[in-house]
């Protein structure tokens, strides 16, 4: 079953040139800019749930290496 989702609203502030590149990389990946923010999210808040430095490092490291798998499969 699908997870209920909440709107929230975040404000943030960003340089023009950055949100410039973020326009202009939604746009070309046909994305939403809080999709990509939620996907952002997905992705780092476990590698920063973690307990200390070496366990933060440790989950960057299978993270990677579980993309690098991804892409392994992709290519094949």
């Amino acid at each position: 079953m699908a997870e209920k989702r909440l709107r929230k609203r975040v404000n943030i502030t960003l340089p023009p040139s950055l949100n410039e590149r973020w326009n202009l990389v939604a746009k070309k990946h046909h994305m939403k800019k809080s999709q990509m923010v939620e996907e952002f999210l997905e992705m780092v808040l476990p590698v920063l749930e973690a307990d200390s430095t070496s366990s933060m490092i440790k989950s960057a490291l299978n993270a990677s290496s579980e993309s690098l798998k991804d892409i392994a499969k992709v290519i094949k």
